[in-house]
């Protein structure tokens, strides 16, 4: 509401006010109406991602992604092995 203060103020009036604020709208749908990069990349049938085809398994991430993998299947395991457990006790 502040600038909306200001811009009448400098323009003068209220017509020349709302005027301009239907011309900033006009502005701001026309580029809401370009695609994005990813739209354009798949209008040129270009690969998202084609960095990722260029590499080749290495150990590091291989262990590391195994890991995490492990990480998460022992958590979920003593998360529901504690909740059965805790059942259990309650019966």
């Amino acid at each position: 509401m502040r600038m909306w203060r200001r811009s009448v103020r400098f323009s003068g009036n209220i017509a020349t006010a709302v005027v301009r604020l239907q011309q900033r709208d006009a502005a701001s749908a026309s580029a809401a109406q370009q695609p994005s990069p990813l739209e354009h990349s798949k209008a040129l049938n270009r690969p998202v991602s084609p960095h990722l085809n260029i590499y080749q398994p290495q150990l590091t991430w291989v262990l590391s992604g195994a890991y995490r993998v492990s990480s998460v299947v022992a958590t979920t395991g003593a998360s529901c092995g504690g909740q059965a457990k805790a059942a259990g006790a309650q019966s």
